[in-house]
């Protein structure tokens, strides 16, 4: 009885973390338990080395694959510059004999945007002329559908 009574106060004196700690040293100290231990931990082992070299393996391909990467985009670079240095000469070549034709195109060209341009702002005029006549002069007569104001004061104002 008193080894009952002994157990029960080492029990109540000892906290939760000690009593795995024991139950841990008394099951080490058991051969079959260290027996099947050695087995878990040498199945882990393995394990980790499995992983590990497939991990290898994987980090090898991909750094294969970055490298054909890498190679291929400095091959297409320099063709791609070798493609556009040999462009450009084409161009150079090509306006150095159509020279005239160049400069005609190019005037036309601006010619015609500046009429664009000129016509965009009349319009926009125009929007701003009826815009401010609407508040002003309600009662005038609408001018004629297609007819800008430009328009209708060069008719009144030119001589014909």
């Amino acid at each position: 009885m008193n080894v009952l009574r002994w157990g029960s106060h080492i029990l109540a004196r000892t906290t939760p973390t000690g009593l795995i700690l024991t139950g841990a040293a008394v099951a080490l100290a058991s051969p079959m338990v260290r027996r099947g231990l050695r087995s878990t931990v040498l199945l882990a082992t393995k394990g980790v080395l499995a992983i590990t070299d497939q991990m290898k393996g994987v980090i090898t391909s991909v750094k294969e694959d970055a490298e054909d990467f890498v190679a291929e985009a400095r091959t297409t670079e320099q063709n791609t510059t070798s493609e556009l240095a040999e462009k450009w000469d084409q161009v150079r070549h090509h306006a150095r004999r159509h020279r005239r034709r160049l400069i005609a195109a190019t005037a036309t060209g601006v010619v015609a945007m500046s009429d664009k341009a000129k016509k965009l702002k009349h319009e926009f005029r125009d929007a701003i002329d009826e815009a401010k006549g609407k508040g002003s002069q309600g009662d005038q007569a609408t001018p004629e559908p297609g007819t800008h104001q430009h328009e209708r004061d060069n008719l009144v104002t030119d001589p014909v």
